[in-house]
């Protein structure tokens, strides 16, 4: 923070984290299913194949934002007409993000289109067959789709994940491929902080009010029992800002995170040099300052916020606003002067 002789209150940040790993092993299911109502009868019967597995993934094992590609090889078993206005629909499960062109191989005269997370190629190779000029497929071609899963929960470690895709062909039963990928989700804990200054600056003068607002949020790929918020880091250290030129005043206002019960509220007793709780709150209640210890005497603030269940929700974060008034030093700056401190949220 900053006090001018006319101007004065700036603010400071802190966090810390760890890094998520995501691994996918993977299993692929064809099967074909018909015959289909679609067939039609004056075309020599053909029959349509799809299979459908992950490439370039390492041993079937990827790291979240890793790219590798759904693979798709569809072919036409044919006496006299090959597979006519064949066409492939692969529907991408939300979890995953298609990152670039969807490819086709093997062929030529192919149309592939993406909508959302679902590809559709259509095949228009010239066919000669029992009824004249068609479009289709004959042979086999190899569908590449680039794909990159998500963010996840921890809490969708050893999830399953199913991709289905269809083939169909109008003198053909239809056949579905199903890739089955099972996500393997590291833990990481991260907690994210801010801090800010209303007004962002004020007045030399003794008993000037700002208030401190801090904001807390559990940036964890988890649900997490504990969201911690301290001001400042080391509150034992000198110069201590809640010691000059700056003293708390009052009793903090907070929103609760979401899915925690609880919350104790701490001061740092300069005195003493030790933490001094409060009676633990149910949520969503009040919190109050610590008795027995002097307002002069408190040198920095702590909130604990707990979840019996370890429910406090990813994302969740609580905001905590505090008044502190100028002291009696703030008079003797005579030029504008900057107070840092350093705030730190924990999980």
């Amino acid at each position: 923070m900053t006090i001018n002789s006319t101007r004065g209150l700036g603010g400071n940040r802190g966090a810390r984290g760890l890094a998520a790993a995501v691994a996918l092993a993977a299993l692929t299911l064809t099967t074909v299913v018909g015959p289909s109502p679609a067939i039609a009868a004056d075309f020599s019967p053909a029959r349509i194949s799809l299979d459908k597995s992950p490439t370039e993934a390492d041993g079937k094992v990827v790291q979240v934002g890793e790219v590798f590609d759904w693979k798709l090889t569809v072919a036409c078993d044919f006496t006299d007409d090959a597979c006519v206005n064949a066409t492939v629909v692969d529907h991408i499960p939300s979890d995953f993000e298609i990152t670039g062109e969807v490819t086709v191989d093997g062929v030529t005269d192919v149309t592939p289109t993406v909508s959302g997370n679902t590809i559709t190629v259509v095949f228009s190779q010239a066919l000669t067959t029992t009824q004249g000029a068609a479009t289709g497929l004959k042979g086999t071609a190899t569908i590449s789709v680039p794909v990159r899963l998500v963010d996840l929960d921890y809490q969708d470690d050893g999830r399953i994940f199913v991709n289905e895709a269809t083939a169909t062909a109008a003198n053909s039963p239809d056949a579905v491929a199903e890739g089955q990928v099972t996500a393997s989700v590291d833990l990481s804990l991260e907690a994210g902080v801010t801090k800010s200054y209303a007004p962002e600056s004020n007045l030399a003068l003794a008993g000037e009010q700002t208030t401190v607002t801090l904001t807390a949020t559990n940036n964890s790929n988890s649900e997490v029992g504990t969201l911690t918020v301290q001001d400042p880091v080391d509150p034992g250290a000198t110069p201590n800002p809640f010691q000059s030129p700056l003293q708390l005043s009052g009793d903090p206002v907070v929103t609760w995170p979401s899915g925690a019960t609880s919350a104790v509220y701490s001061v740092y007793d300069v005195s003493s040099g030790t933490w001094v709780a409060a009676v633990p709150v149910d949520a969503p209640g009040a919190l109050t300052t610590p008795v027995g210890v002097a307002p002069s005497d408190i040198g920095g603030l702590r909130i604990v916020f707990s979840s019996a269940t370890g429910s406090i929700g990813r994302g969740a974060s609580s905001t905590v606003s505090v008044d502190v008034l100028n002291t009696s030093d703030a008079t003797g700056i005579t030029e504008p002067t900057h107070f840092p401190n350093t705030v730190r949220a924990t999980v």
